[in-house]
């Protein structure tokens, strides 16, 4: 059964107020909605990825672009990826979890046991030869598992 058109049509209106983008509901995006529910996508999932969106073109990782209505609706596997992106984040897991488990090795090969230092603290921790060996090996296993 297809969902009625206040569905769409809410739908569509939360998309404009969240994006400030004031697309017209053509049949053309009336169809793209009902392809998008069909997936079983819901209100609460477009908040979701607009809001992650949005930090991502506020922190510039991510263009103004994604908010179109092709990139964002027109095409549902972007959305579904921008969706799992954003549950990851709120649970608070990495998108990159070999990247981090490098640094964290290096981190602890550097004998740190504070969280942020300078470029200076770094580079003289790094002519330890214990140290930069550890570095080393743990830089070229970030690369292996790339």
């Amino acid at each position: 059964m297809p969902p009625p058109l206040t569905q769409i049509q809410q739908l569509h209106a939360t998309y404009r107020l969240l994006t400030g983008l004031a697309l017209p509901l053509d049949s053309w995006r009336e169809h793209q909605w009902y392809d998008w529910l069909q997936k079983g996508h819901t209100e609460d999932d477009l908040r979701t990825v607009i809001r992650y969106l949005r930090a991502g073109i506020a922190d510039q990782t991510r263009q103004r672009g994604a908010l179109r209505f092709h990139n964002l609706i027109g095409q549902i596997d972007l959305f579904q990826e921008d969706l799992a992106d954003a549950r990851a984040r709120h649970r608070g897991q990495s998108l990159t979890p070999a990247r981090d488990a490098a640094l964290r090795a290096i981190h602890h090969a550097a004998g740190s046991t504070d969280h942020a230092r300078s470029a200076a603290q770094v580079t003289a921790t790094l002519r330890d030869p214990a140290a930069a060996s550890a570095a080393l090996a743990a830089l070229q296993k970030l690369r292996d598992n790339l």
